[in-house]
């Protein structure tokens, strides 16, 4: 809308998506209606498709290009093309080396989608070794006829999209020991293609960076690789020297180069150390034996020297010490350690809150982790209301299976609205509903299950539109949980229901 210099106005309105509004096969008719107060009655202009012409859809991008890996070491690129009309379409792959450029064949998948368009997938095939040169780019490019001309994507190891550029995942701590050697490793991985650059240096207490070579003081390794399930790589640096007099003062840098990296990433084992904290980044595990106990379990990792205090307590003042074994981990030449806490306990609602408690000289104060009843994994699962036959006088039931829960602690209660009245009613109480003790059955898995069942004659009078819920209690549950049923339709004769109506 805009005004003009003499007050009057110009109006442009738009219709651009006629998608799923008409069917391409067949001739279709636009029209549009103007009202306006000024106006007798209303205007209409009408706009029928070129029979020869017909209905045109532009490809929509909506997504970049694709890469997956293949085995053995091949790429796949794929380009998805998307509601277009009509079908046919050009599209083309080729790769540039920076020097020539080689077509790629392709192939296409074409869906018809709900209003006639089109999707198409173009997918080719390149060698993995390509990607091993930075200016290497695939290219695709496409044609249709709502195009006035071809349009293309390109992608190169250098493209904010390529997904396997590496990260250094893992360095271990610089550890000084006397009269020990000293190890530190680099991890990198999430990589491809393999060919990976590492390189060492040292920084001295001037801050100066050394390069380090594989000679009589430094010992480095051949890098050790390995393929992963998703065909990217993973490797392992390793850097050995004796430490001397002044060693406490240097730090050594992992840098790592990669084609699809515009520059050298790095992690630094930091300043060197004769002591590591322990790191505890996972809760509390727990697993069910098969005798009914509870095995608790906590993973400290990374932490030197080797000894470290853990202990496990129990109940409100943490008085009640518990049995632990603990498990130690050294992974190859590795200095620091990782230990496994296990203890064993009986469920006894009196054990809570449970606690776990780590100390080690590195350390200015213990850490502890603390878990309540509720943070028991095995909760009760309840699976809907079953509804038997219900025909007024004759015997039927409701019932409800619950599954996935220890201890066998487990309170059910069957409630009651009729129809009509607000107030919920505890059936425990009335004569006419029988609840049979629940069964607990023990599962593969240690936890336990049962089916609690609610025993009744149904009533036309009072059961007719009444709703009933199985609620659940369970010492892992911080409220109670519940099924409800439907308004319940039990089914009576003629005679049945006209003495209801001449009793209400």
């Amino acid at each position: 809308m805009c005004e003009n210099q003499d007050g009057t106005f110009n109006a442009t309105s738009t219709c651009d998506n006629l998608r799923g509004k008409v069917n391409v096969t067949q001739p279709y008719t636009i029209q549009a209606t103007v009202t306006h107060r000024r106006l007798k009655e209303p205007v209409c202009k009408e706009w029928t498709s070129d029979l020869q012409d017909g209905y045109k859809l532009r490809p929509i991008v909506t997504r970049p290009l694709q890469l997956s890996l293949c085995d053995p070491g091949e790429v796949l690129c794929s380009l998805n093309l998307e509601s277009f009309y009509p079908k046919h379409i050009d599209i083309s792959w080729s790769c540039d080396t920076g020097q020539s450029q080689k077509d790629i064949s392709s192939q296409e998948k074409y869906q018809e989608n709900p209003d006639q368009s089109y999707n198409a997938e173009s997918v080719c095939k390149i060698p993995g070794d390509s990607l091993k040169e930075p200016a290497f780019k695939v290219i695709v490019r496409w044609k249709h006829e709502t195009m006035e001309d071809w349009e293309s994507r390109e992608l190169c190891v250098r493209d904010p999209g390529f997904p396997w550029r590496p990260n250094i995942t893992d360095m271990s701590p610089l550890i000084i020991a006397q009269n020990q050697q000293a190890t530190v490793k680099c991890t990198v991985s999430g990589y491809f293609p393999d060919v990976l650059t590492v390189m060492w240096f040292m920084k001295n207490a001037r801050q100066e960076t050394i390069p380090v070579s594989n000679g009589s003081k430094y010992e480095i390794p051949e890098i050790s690789r390995e393929k992963m399930s998703d065909n990217t790589y993973t490797c392992t640096s390793t850097l050995c020297f004796t430490p001397t007099s002044n060693s406490e003062e240097q730090e050594f840098i992992c840098r790592v180069s990669h084609p699809s990296l515009e520059e050298p990433i790095e992690w630094s084992t930091g300043p060197a150390r004769t002591k590591v904290s322990p790191t505890v980044t996972e809760p509390i595990k727990f697993s069910l034996c098969e005798s009914g106990d509870v095995l608790c379990s906590l993973y400290v990792s990374k932490f030197y020297p080797k000894n470290i205090n853990i202990t496990w307590t129990s109940g409100k003042d943490q008085i009640n010490k518990i049995k632990a074994v603990e498990k130690f981990i050294q992974t190859g030449d590795e200095k620091t350690y990782d230990a496994i806490s296990e203890c064993r306990i009986k469920w006894d609602q009196s054990l809570f809150p449970l606690r776990v408690t780590w100390k080690h000289e590195s350390m200015e104060k213990p850490e502890y982790k603390e878990l309540g009843i509720t943070d028991f994994p095995w909760r009760p699962v309840l699976g809907e209301i079953e509804i038997g036959a219900l025909d007024h006088g004759t015997e039927s039931k409701l019932q409800c299976k619950i599954s996935g829960y220890f201890p066998d602690a487990l309170t059910v209660t069957w409630l009651k609205k009729e129809k009509e009245r607000n107030e919920w009613v505890n059936v425990k109480y009335d004569p006419r509903y029988k609840i049979p003790a629940l069964q607990h059955e023990k599962q593969q898995d240690h936890t336990y299950s049962c089916t609690t069942r609610l025993d009744f004659t149904p009533s036309y009078e009072s059961d007719d539109g009444a709703v009933f819920i199985c609620r659940v209690k369970h010492p892992s549950l911080k409220g109670a949980i519940e099924r409800r049923t439907e308004p319940l339709h039990v089914t009576a004769s003629r005679f049945t229901k006209a003495m209801s109506y001449m009793f209400v």
